[in-house]
């Protein structure tokens, strides 16, 4: 089940148009990949005439300024098996083009290369930025697909969701549950285990 977009949440300004000279970062600052906190890397952002703006959660919702969205938490192998998608699903809902690092979320719910674009080093980052900057084709692209997805995200679309699954999925789950005998459950409870372990030693 997918979280809720950010309430409240304030989409890119069409008066932007083509513009693109803000690259954007809306969480805690300690979450950005350490290369990118770097002054050298901002510093060959400038280059490009760009700006990298790290927006703190006074401003989590606010995307007016936006014309790209950076979410690369780091550039290791790790998946982030514990993080949502939400910073995708907003930039979908904003009409922004997104990239984001190895978060399974971003991979299970987006789809690299169609709806926005994987990162897996800093200089494969700038390469994305260079030419979102230089394509308007692909940033049309990007946020039209975007669009598409981010459907399937809004407030509207999560609370049918939840809607579906109180009242139709659940109830005969739960007869099933009440019908299982103990030997069932506890082959259950074993199998779940498993598959938690094999998760956080193998796809971190």
């Amino acid at each position: 089940m997918p979280l809720w977009p950010h309430p409240n949440l304030l989409p890119r300004e069409s008066a932007r148009g083509t513009t693109f000279e803000n690259i954007c970062f809306f969480g805690d600052k300690q979450n950005l990949a350490p290369e990118l906190r770097d002054p050298n890397w901002r510093s060959q952002l400038n280059e490009l005439g760009l700006d990298l703006k790290i927006h703190g959660a006074d401003h989590w919702h606010d995307y007016r300024e936006a014309d790209g969205v950076i979410a690369v938490r780091d550039f290791g192998f790790s998946r982030h098996l514990h993080k949502p998608g939400t910073k995708l699903y907003n930039a979908w809902l904003a009409g922004v083009p997104f990239l984001g690092g190895r978060d399974s979320a971003y991979a299970g719910d987006g789809c690299p290369g169609e709806n926005y674009l994987r990162a897996t080093t800093p200089e494969e980052l700038l390469t994305h930025i260079r030419r979102l900057k230089e394509d308007i084709t692909l940033r049309t692209r990007l946020t039209d697909a975007g669009h598409v997805a981010g459907k399937g995200f809004t407030p509207a679309a999560t609370l049918e969701r939840w809607q579906n699954l109180v009242t139709r999925d659940l109830p005969p789950l739960a007869e099933d549950w009440r019908r299982r005998g103990s030997l069932s459950r506890r082959t259950f409870y074993f199998a779940q285990k498993v598959r938690v372990w094999r998760d956080r030693t193998f796809r971190q």
